[in-house]
């Protein structure tokens, strides 16, 4: 991967009757462009950072890139402003291309005047970046140049049209999703708690507990615990917790009070004794993958 090196950089400055030049200016535009690409590289590193999703379905001649940003490794900002449509490379025999973005010069004029003196320059530059496509093949100049080309897809391309969709596992991205946490708990004294037994000498209660306030999209990573009292006079309910048939927007929460009911106590009406006397509750904590 290419390294760009710490720039030369110097400040200009300015005094009262000093006659600016267009260099003067430009030099102070270079000054505040090079400590932020060294500040991007720095600190953020390279890949896509924000939007830039690529589509392209199996049997499609054309491919489509949304708007979106991206940093290279030298720190140079890729700023793609509309959505803009590849044409599938042109070739018959299977082959595997990258679809990249990078860096496309020193900027496209979009506004020149004229000056004094017969003079006239750009005054307005657009920093586009390219879209294209390189070959996995390709050796020397036209070869992926990792870090400063960023990779947005990879296709499969056969008799000029792409062999399967594109694939959007090798995407340099910035940084990876963050996963999406939520917590909660179910009212105590409002709990409502079941009585349940498998038959088989295992009982206790249970209760489900509503999650949807979260808005999970996939079934996410539970973790819960049993909050409340546990003294009702003299005896100490308690027991193992599990959670069980977890959903996207609930799951079933089990206490297990088979030690406490085989030494022949317990309430007459346990559910009961749970919510009203002991303010049994679930606080809940939740991770989803994104």
């Amino acid at each position: 991967m290419a390294q760009a090196p710490i720039p030369h950089v110097e400040r200009p400055v300015y005094f009262d009757g000093q006659r600016l030049t267009a260099d003067d200016l430009t030099d102070a535009s270079d000054y505040s462009r090079a400590l932020r690409e060294l500040h991007n590289r720095a600190l953020h590193g390279w890949g896509v950072a924000l939007g830039l999703a690529a589509t392209g379905v199996r049997g499609a001649r054309t491919v489509r890139v949304d708007p979106g940003f991206a940093l290279d490794c030298a720190g140079r900002e890729l700023l793609l402003t509309e959505p803009c449509e590849l044409t599938v490379p042109p070739t018959a025999h299977p082959s595997t291309w990258l679809l990249v973005i990078s860096a496309a010069g020193e900027g496209e004029p979009v506004e020149q005047r004229a000056g004094e003196c017969e003079t006239d320059g750009a005054v307005r530059l657009i920093d586009a970046p390219q879209v294209r496509w390189l070959s996995t093949a390709r050796e020397g100049k036209g070869r992926l140049r990792k870090g400063l080309d960023v990779v947005l897809a990879r296709a499969m391309v056969q008799n000029c049209r792409l062999k399967f969709d594109l694939d959007l596992g090798v995407r340099n991205e910035l940084a990876p999703p963050q996963p999406f946490v939520a917590a909660g708990h179910t009212r105590a004294y409002e709990t409502h708690w079941d009585e349940w037994s498998d038959g088989a000498g295992t009982a206790g209660v249970m209760t489900r507990v509503s999650t949807a306030e979260a808005g999970f999209n996939s079934v996410p990573s539970y973790q819960a615990r049993l909050g409340g009292e546990r003294s009702n006079g003299s005896d100490v309910i308690d027991g193992p917790v599990r959670i069980a048939s977890a959903g996207v927007d609930e799951f079933e929460f089990y206490v297990d009070l088979s030690g406490y009911l085989a030494g022949g106590g317990g309430p007459a009406d346990l559910a009961a004794t749970a919510r009203d006397e002991l303010g049994w509750h679930v606080v809940w904590m939740a991770v989803e993958r994104r």
